[in-house]
């Protein structure tokens, strides 16, 4: 996708990882190291869109996409959006989302800054939000579960409104990878990484939980609010923006893209 002054949008080439992985490091203070370790493992690598802004041959901007199944219907999930420190206020992050939106198509991400979004036809559905959750080291120590105990619990809750993620084997392998440890909690289960959990499904009269300590949860808004999971504190950490879907989606942080 070609632009003004030289500039042009499209998919990253197999040699242009690096740099790519280098410009968000670069913009997000990240490691490199780490970085690159998490980057070439992730088992979705092979699906993951990875876009860039080009001034001729330099990478100056990027974008991730990811399709993300709903009953509902396919989102695309927006990430990583950066522009190099020396070319930030140029309005090059606009161009390059839109260039970017024509070809996926209904979309959603997770944003701190709402404004530029908004300019790109994005609404503001949900918000993340961040607490403590009761314990009560009286109810028991929690057990491990396997993943394919998750997984027949999850599919039962995710099939029972069209708005929830769909895991396919893929997702399910990427949930595997990922941090934090499956326990078993009656007729549900909760996903521990390091005292926070982002999926939690619990009965309402299954609280307060033996959670060795005052473990947060992160997550939607929305989910949080459908399971009736009681925070002691509350605090906003992003907001979940879409454009093109009619429709708020449901899904667990474990599954952020």
């Amino acid at each position: 996708m070609g632009g003004r002054l030289g500039l042009a949008v499209r998919r990253v080439s197999r040699g242009e990882e690096d740099a790519y992985l280098a410009l968000l490091c670069l913009a997000f203070g990240l490691n490199a190291g780490q970085s690159a370790l998490a980057f070439y493992s992730d088992p979705l690598f092979a699906q993951r869109g990875r876009w860039a802004l080009f001034d001729g041959e330099q990478l100056i901007g990027s974008v991730s996409t990811l399709e993300l199944p709903f009953g509902r219907g396919v989102l695309a999930g927006v990430s990583n959006v950066a522009i190099h420190p020396e070319r930030r206020g140029q309005g090059h992050a606009q161009r390059m989302l839109e260039a970017i939106l024509d070809a996926v198509g209904p979309a959603c991400l997770f944003a701190n800054r709402p404004e530029l979004y908004r300019r790109l036809g994005f609404e503001v559905v949900d918000e993340v939000v961040r607490g403590r959750l009761p314990t009560n080291p009286g109810r028991g120590k929690l057990a491990r579960m396997s993943v394919e105990e998750v997984r027949l619990r999850y599919e039962s809750w995710s099939g029972a409104d069209d708005r929830r993620f769909v895991r396919d084997e893929g997702r399910w392998n990427y949930w595997s990878w990922a941090k934090g440890v499956p326990y078993a909690l009656g007729g549900g289960y909760l996903k521990l990484d390091s005292g926070t959990t982002r999926e939690l499904l619990v009965p309402p009269d299954g609280w307060p939980l033996d959670l060795g300590g005052h473990v947060e949860w992160i997550g939607l808004s929305a989910v949080t609010r459908d399971l009736a999971i009681p925070l002691l504190t509350r605090d906003s950490e992003l907001l979940f923006m879409t454009t093109g879907a009619d429709w708020v989606p449901q899904m667990f942080l474990t599954d952020q893209f």
